[in-house]
């Protein structure tokens, strides 16, 4: 399976960080759980979830995460059980992990009351962009007017239409004087090279951050760095890990808010800061600062690793490439003046385009959907007769997309990349239920994503816009494709476990 093996295993100072951060086992054994369901009356029908033990408190499980798929964790575990749902302890909390495609997406239904994300988001203020926890209690459960008002500008512009259109817009500019910037130019004609990745990350991160935020932040190249070193650790940071194991990760984080709060930044606002800083003028200045930086992670930690899978894959597949590359041609061949940026109608005249985008991020979205279950409630298997699930209040439901997106029931051979895979809206999958009911990328319920729509043409946008100017082609045709990072999976869309060789240069004609 593509995506099952890695010939990169981490050091050990990523199994020691990942047993903290990921998962971690303590003693639970059966006999308890038995003993548990005696003291307690369930309805017919209705059993807990089997609970994994493990004889190695904070290791045990830990260590499964660590070497290997969370993928292949959640099947096997569920096998090993023959149980659909089950629960391992992680971090001193028992956690629920779904095997089920038809149940994995649970945790969006907005009819479940008992389920709970508010107190993710507040750790997520706290512990990632360095929020006092009382001010972020203070801003979420006492300034609800506030709330719904910044959400509704996260709605304005970067949902609709109009707004959308103007970033796409100014995105092209951006990417345009990176070009320059990166040594591409048509008088140059030299191949240049480029570690991938690192390459898609100079391009994407100041296209997110100028038009979504600040001119300003253009000129400050040193921010890529800073930022990369802060993202790096943010899984740790999340899991709120010893200070020793995040200490350089947290200095990166306080050097990037201090580049978000300079003068050039303010100078430069984009019309949405514009409007959240009136929304949000009330708070303090770093305080803004670092809930931007929030937005940041939202953003650039999902719109870099969805480039770099997309353009890695293309080259990968050179029948996926020139067909791409031949459908943006026809569409930028019809425009009076090609020098103009693509229109949001442009890009919606590039389906292929958008499949592969849809198709990278079926297969390499490798986050967590992770809620608090605030009451018990029973959860229930698609089967009419199956058994039914009985989730108990301060257990944790950990939903991996994988789970869906790479199950072998519904995607035809689910680890091959298939280019042209949701072409078709209307395709079923293999057992005959609509393909994009299992495509959930962007979560669902009450909190789907709001930037889906712009991350959606952001990402074609540029790879447009390479197809259509830059030759390009991998220093070694021969070296296989890389595999996600394993130290990097349950946070955002995977990272690779190398950086392949790009060679490129600016097309004359």
């Amino acid at each position: 399976m593509t995506l099952a093996t890695s010939s990169t295993k981490p050091d050990s100072v990523h199994v020691t960080l990942l047993s903290i951060a990921a998962t971690a086992a303590t003693v639970y054994t059966v006999s308890s759980v038995l003993a548990f369901q005696k003291r307690r009356k369930l309805p017919d029908g209705v059993r807990l979830p089997p609970h994994l033990t493990s004889y190695i408190p904070y290791i045990g499980v830990g260590l499964q995460f660590a070497n290997g798929l969370i993928l292949d964790f959640v099947s096997d575990t569920a096998k090993k059980l023959n149980a659909s749902v089950f629960t391992a302890t992680v971090n001193g909390t028992k956690c629920v992990f779904i095997a089920d495609p038809d149940l994995v997406f649970t945790v969006y239904k907005d009819s479940i009351k008992e389920v709970d994300s508010i107190s993710l988001q507040k750790q997520a203020m706290t512990t990632l962009s360095g929020i006092n926890r009382s001010a972020v209690d203070e801003f979420m459960d006492n300034n609800k007017e506030v709330q719904k008002a910044a959400w509704g500008q996260f709605h304005k512009y970067f949902f609709q239409s109009d707004q959308v259109s103007k970033n796409i817009e100014a995105v092209q500019r951006v990417i345009g004087g990176r070009l320059e910037t990166m040594g591409l130019s048509k008088a140059d004609g030299e191949w240049k090279s480029f570690h991938m990745f690192e390459f898609v990350r100079e391009f994407s991160f100041f296209a997110s951050v100028g038009p979504l935020l600040s001119n300003g932040l253009l000129t400050q190249d040193q921010i890529i760095e800073t930022y990369a070193k802060f993202e790096e650790g943010v899984p740790l940071l999340f899991a709120e890990a010893p200070s020793l194991l995040t200490r350089n990760t947290a200095a990166a984080r306080e050097r990037v808010v201090q580049m978000l709060m300079t003068s050039e930044v303010d100078e430069g606002l984009s019309e949405f800061m514009k409007a959240r800083k009136v929304t949000l003028g009330h708070l303090p200045k770093e305080v803004l600062a670092r809930m931007n930086l929030g937005l940041i992670v939202a953003t650039v930690s999902n719109s870099v690793p969805a480039v770099f899978w997309v353009l890695c894959e293309l080259m990968h597949n050179p029948k996926a490439f020139e067909a791409c590359a031949k459908e943006v041609k026809h569409v930028s061949d019809k425009k009076a003046n090609k020098e103009d940026p693509f229109t949001m109608e442009e890009l919606d005249e590039m389906p292929l385009l958008e499949s592969c985008f849809k198709e990278c991020l079926r297969m390499y979205q490798a986050s967590f959907s992770v809620r608090n279950v605030t009451g018990d409630f029973i959860l229930n298997p698609k089967e009419k007769n199956g058994p039914k699930y009985l989730i108990e209040k301060g257990t944790c439901i950990m939903a991996y997309t994988a789970t869906a997106h790479m199950h072998p029931s519904i995607f035809e051979n689910p680890e091959t990349f298939q280019y042209d895979r949701f072409l078709d809206p209307t395709k079923t999958a293999l057992n005959g239920k609509r393909l994009l009911n299992y495509w959930r990328p962007f979560g669902g319920g009450a909190h789907l994503c709001s930037g889906r729509k712009f991350i959606s043409y952001e990402v074609r946008v540029f790879l447009a816009i390479l197809l259509l100017k830059v030759d390009m082609k991998l220093e070694d045709p021969s070296e296989l494709k890389p595999a996600i990072a394993l130290d990097r999976q349950g946070f955002s869309i995977a990272h690779p476990n190398k950086d392949p060789t790009l060679l490129a240069k600016m097309r004359e004609s």
